[in-house]
Order: C-alpha cells, then structure tokens, then sequence
C-alpha cells in the first residue's frame, strides 16, 4: 500500500488527492506551459540531460500522464519497468488483488467536478497503476502522429535535467519531448502486450473463457509498436544496441504470452541465447531479461 501510494505522488499532469482535503496541483501539464518535440533529437544516443541543439520549434499539445523521475520532474523510458513490476507482481497471485485495495483518487483539471476514483472502476489497483505510465507511452504515439510529427514510435525522453527550489507546478520551463526511439517503442509494445493479457486474466475470474474488451485494443497497439521498433531496427541496423534487443524480448515475451505466435517466442529465445551479458548483476534489479524470463514462465504458473 504505501509503495503504491509512492507511485501516485510521482504521476504527472493530474490533480492527486493526498487525503480529503489536501491535494497536490497539476504539473507539467500542455495545457499549462509550452511542450515541444524534436524529431531530429535522439536522446537515446546522447544520453545529455542539458539537450544542447534540441530544437524548440515543434509544439505539441494532448501529451501528458509519465513517472516523474527523482526531483528533476522528467521521465524515461526506463521507468517501464514499473509497469512490468506491477503487472508481475499481480501475475504471481491475481487472487490477493482487488478493487479498492489502494483507492487513489485524482482529477484531470482542478475544474473537473467531479474525482475519478480508482477504487471503485472495477479494476484491482494495481493494475490501474500498471497501465498508468503503458497509456502514457500510447498517447504520446497516438498524439505525435495525429499532429503530423511522429510515425508511430514512442518518444524516449521527456522533460528538462535538473530540478529548481520550488514546487513541481510552479516550473515553467519549456518541456521537451524527444524523438521516436525503438528502444521505448519495443518497451511500450511489451507493456501493452503484457497489459492485456493481465486484463484478459482478471476478467476470465468472472467471466470464463471471455477476453476483456479492453484487451484487443491493447493487442492491436501493442502489435503495431512492435512492427514500428522491428522496421525501425531493419532500416537503422548500425543503431542496433544490446539494451534495445533486450527490450525486444520483453516484447517478444509478451506477445507470445498474449497471441502464441511461436515467431515470437524464437525471437526471444534466440536474443537471450545470444545475451552474453544476460547473466550479469546490475545495481538494479531485476533487468529487462529478467521480466522477459518472468513473463514467459509465468505462462506454466
């Protein structure tokens, strides 16, 4: 309970109700100060937090709803592993999970009139906080391509570095979004992949042998950042890396639980055979491979 309440407290771009009474204000928000997105900017590869040459031209509006990241205010994309945690976590035993566990409750606009309570939509609380950073990644897709900018990939990085001495939401600063990246994008495909089938899990505790509505529409994004990242990758092979195959398996893994394809569960097993590194402890834990291996075994749990 109070790890889930952790994550509330760093959503973005929402009015979150401490306890009644006291809530935090929006941050970071599109509709509040200026976004913009630079397709030509691949943080991905320059890995500088000060974005030098980041071009402030292209401003975007609809795009919001990321982790914050320490006390900088931006996001990453390895934050996904949040996700992948939880829905983990909620995999292992969907039975000690419920509607209401948690109960966060939060506005879109300080205007809105009425709270949009967690605890009471139907859905076990963890996976509302599963799906939160999933449908993030969705809607910066969905977004840059509707407004002409991007092609069907997810951004990989969003923010500005380096926090300030005040409140979140007193920060005006522009904010940056930076290009597609196939490392975000297979990791937002596993996610979304993994997310329905969580769905499909818990609605066949009520309704045997029936998917979730929801779940095809998971399956067709999932499927479709997928087919972005692997294009991607075929076009760009120089910009291959072993974090981006790593990814990919978490993709792999996911949609093989999700669909039985056997060309993804190949996939999978021939990037972690050839992982030399797949066994390699890391300050933290557990790494990509590690929920591509959980994912996949889970399917015999």
């Amino acid at each position: 309970h109070t790890a889930m309440r952790g994550l509330f407290f760093q959503r973005q771009g929402i009015v979150k109700e401490i306890e009644p009474g006291l809530n935090y204000p929006r941050s970071h928000h599109p509709d509040d100060k200026k976004w913009y997105y630079d397709p030509d900017f691949t943080f991905w590869k320059n890995s500088n937090h000060g974005l030098p040459g980041f071009s402030y031209t292209r401003q975007v509006t609809n795009i919001w709803g990321y982790y914050f990241d320490a006390g900088d205010w931006d996001g990453y994309p390895s934050h996904l592993v949040v996700p992948l945690g939880l829905m983990t976590l909620y995999d292992l035993r969907p039975d000690r999970f419920a509607d209401g566990d948690v109960g966060n409750r939060y506005k879109l606009a300080a205007t809105d009139p009425a709270w949009i309570d967690e605890g009471s939509d139907g859905l076990p609380d963890v996976l509302n906080e599963a799906v939160w950073l999933i449908a993030y990644c969705r809607r910066a897709r969905q977004q840059l391509m509707a407004q002409g900018y991007g092609s069907g990939g997810v951004p990989d990085y969003t923010g500005r570095d380096a926090g300030a001495d005040h409140p979140s939401w007193t920060d005006t600063r522009a904010w940056a979004l930076t290009a597609e990246s196939p490392d975000a994008t297979y990791m937002y495909a596993g996610g979304a992949a993994y997310y329905a089938c969580m769905l499909d899990e818990c609605h066949n505790r009520t309704h045997p042998g029936q998917r979730h509505p929801d779940s095809p529409a998971w399956q067709a994004e999932a499927e479709a950042a997928y087919a972005w990242a692997a294009a991607y990758i075929a076009t760009n092979p120089a910009d291959n890396t072993a974090e981006i195959e790593r990814a990919k398996a978490v993709a792999c893994a996911a949609l093989y639980r999700l669909t039985t394809n056997a060309a993804h569960q190949a996939a999978m097993r021939a990037i972690i055979e050839a992982d030399s590194e797949r066994n390699t402890p890391v300050w933290i834990t557990p790494s990509r491979t590690h929920f591509a291996a959980f994912i996949y075994l889970l399917l015999t749990y």
